[in-house]
């Protein structure tokens, strides 16, 4: 069973390789995926960063049922875009990092 992540970098001693995070990013009208490389010395670099902006028609505000339909539509593109600019598999991910909720605030009535 796998480690809860925080867990596992608080406790684990410092690790011999290097460290390779996908981040997954999907609030508001923006969707990115980036792969960054986290080095023994505590040096990052980032591998990728690839992105994707659902844009409405002028005067227009975004919808949250239109722009999750764009992030269908255009989530593996991105993902597949950032594996392949960072030149890594998914077999080389450590970890993945991800926004969780909305960034839409709207009212129903």
């Amino acid at each position: 069973m796998h480690q809860h992540l925080s867990t596992a970098f608080a406790t684990d001693p410092p690790s011999e390789r290097p460290y390779i995070a996908l981040g997954l990013e999907g609030s508001a009208n923006k969707l990115g995926a980036g792969i960054i490389k986290h080095c023994p010395d505590g040096s990052t670099h980032v591998l990728s960063n690839v992105r994707h902006t659902y844009i409405t028609p002028p005067g227009e505000g975004f919808l949250p049922r239109d722009t999750a339909q764009h992030h269908r539509e255009w989530a593996l593109t991105v993902i597949k875009d950032a594996f392949a600019k960072a030149e890594v598999s998914l077999h080389d991910i450590d970890c993945i990092a991800f926004t969780q909720g909305t960034a839409f605030m709207y009212r129903s009535d």
